[in-house]
This record gives structure tokens, sequence and C-alpha cells, in this order.
């Protein structure tokens, strides 16, 4: 996959926290971002989900600030 200039580069990935099967889905998008050169930010409240010690982390408000894109795992589908 290439990645142009006009792409999303910071991508935000939140997790809803009361469901336990949302980490191993966090962690693939995670590592897949990466390996694309996109630059993975969670909130504070889903990378206490995550094994992952040097993760870029801001608060969610700041969130909505830095990304460009994010992504929520485990709701509901409703829009938010």
């Amino acid at each position: 996959m290439q990645i142009s200039h006009k792409s999303f580069r910071n991508v935000g990935l939140i997790g809803r926290p009361d469901k336990s099967s949302v980490v191993e889905t966090l962690c693939l998008i995670h590592d897949h971002l990466l390996s694309l050169g996109l630059n993975p930010i969670f909130d504070q409240e889903t990378a206490e989900l995550v094994p992952y010690d040097h993760a870029q982390v801001v608060s969610r408000h700041l969130l909505g600030e830095v990304a460009d894109l994010v992504i929520v795992v485990g709701g509901d589908g409703s829009l938010l």
C-alpha cells in the first residue's frame, strides 16, 4: 500500500474498555499502522488496555485535535 502526502498520517485508536475482546484487534491495527509508516495514537483509557510501553498516548479530548482519523473498536455500531 502506498501512502500519499494527502493521506492520514496520525491515526487515533480508541477501544471500549469493558470489552476484553478489543485488545487483540487494537494491537493488530496498531502494528499494521506502524508497518505502513503511520503514527498510531491511543487515548489514555485505551492505552491502559494494550501491552505497549512506548506507544504515543494523549487524552481523549486532545486525540481529536492531533489525529487525522480515529478508529473506534468495540462499539455498538452507533454513529459518533
